[in-house]
């Protein structure tokens, strides 16, 4: 089975400018950490940019990590769904499944997300996502018969409209790891930044 995994990248960071996906965390930017936690998976990982994408594709490739394709999304300032729509149209014929997780998601681990892999390749699932605490959270799993439905989302909402009309077709897997729903928004409210 082919998996890739999409790690959305292009935002403008509203809620706590400047570029969240820049900021450090153990000496390193963010959207790195982000990555970091699916390169050693044995899946391909594509990163799409927009707002600031020299800083943001600077801050990758000085960093370790190899073999990270880079996609430009034009039209971020349309919301979450242009980025999705924008790997989904350059990618869909190459997977089986298509993985999805915002950049800045950097407190999600590796271990959960071969967890989600090993049951993605056992089960098979039309969508398989993780739950903490009762929370939906990153990354969401969507088989190729959804494809069609990821390139016609609209606005900032990603695909939650999807999983909402599929969700008797849903996987949900519990673990135990906070960083599935903990975005840097909330890390930052959190820790009173």
């Amino acid at each position: 089975m082919k998996i890739a995994m999409v790690i959305s990248a292009a935002g403008m960071s509203t809620r706590h400018p400047p570029n969240k996906l820049l900021l450090k965390l153990s000496d390193r930017p963010v959207i790195v950490k982000t990555i970091s936690t699916f390169v050693d998976l044995g899946i391909d990982i594509f990163v799409v940019t927009g707002h600031q994408m020299s800083l943001v594709k600077n801050s990758i490739s000085s960093s370790s990590l190899k073999n990270i394709s880079i996609i430009q999304n034009p039209n971020y300032k349309l919301g979450m769904s242009t980025s999705i729509k924008t790997a989904v149209r350059q990618i869909r014929d190459q997977y089986d499944y298509l993985g999805f997780s915002n950049g800045d998601l950097p407190f999600i681990s590796t271990e959960t997300v071969s967890y989600l892999l090993k049951e993605l390749n056992t089960f098979k699932p039309l969508l398989l996502v993780p739950s903490y605490n009762k929370r939906i959270g990153h990354p969401v799993f969507f088989g190729a018969e959804l494809f069609d439905e990821l390139e016609s989302i609209s606005g900032d909402i990603g695909g939650r409209d999807i999983l909402k009309n599929h969700k008797n077709d849903m996987m949900i897997l519990k673990v135990e790891d906070e960083g599935v729903i903990m975005d840097m928004d909330y890390y930052l409210e959190k820790i009173n930044v």
